[in-house]
């Protein structure tokens, strides 16, 4: 039998860990917050430079989906760039939706080059006292 040294960085455990550290560093994947409240989740997600017609909110199945695209900005004769550190292209940003989440009541609203989408929490079933009819 052959000994072999343990090496925990490739283990299947930290491969999640480490996805972070080797993701490719080309195209723009863009940060979103995710906040829960009271009565409500609002998903923040950070898109500079974009408007609203750029991007895409969607509802399916139960999976909140926002996509659209970051072009590049033309420069004018003469101009190059010296140092290029935006990112551009597609994006899509795919999350599962809570089981309390009111998928048919999301909003969204588009400020300062922040997206928030609002997803309402259905209304939690509230207990009620059934009233026993006599037999006639």
């Amino acid at each position: 039998m052959q000994l072999t040294r343990w090496d925990p960085w490739s283990s299947d455990l930290f491969d999640l860990f480490r996805q972070g550290f080797d993701a490719p560093k080309s195209g723009f994947v863009p940060t979103l917050d995710v906040l829960n409240r009271e009565n409500e989740y609002v998903v923040d997600v950070d898109l500079p430079g974009l408007t609203p017609e750029e991007v895409d909110v969607s509802v399916r199945a139960g999976v909140l989906t926002i996509k659209g695209e970051r072009l590049e900005k033309s420069t004018e004769e003469g101009e190059n760039w010296l140092r290029r550190e935006t990112r551009l292209g597609r994006f899509e940003r795919n999350l599962s939706l809570p089981k309390d989440a009111n998928a048919d009541e999301v909003t969204a609203s588009f400020d300062d080059g922040v997206l928030a989408v609002t997803i309402p929490k259905q209304e939690k079933a509230q207990p009620r006292k059934i009233e026993i009819q006599p037999s006639t």
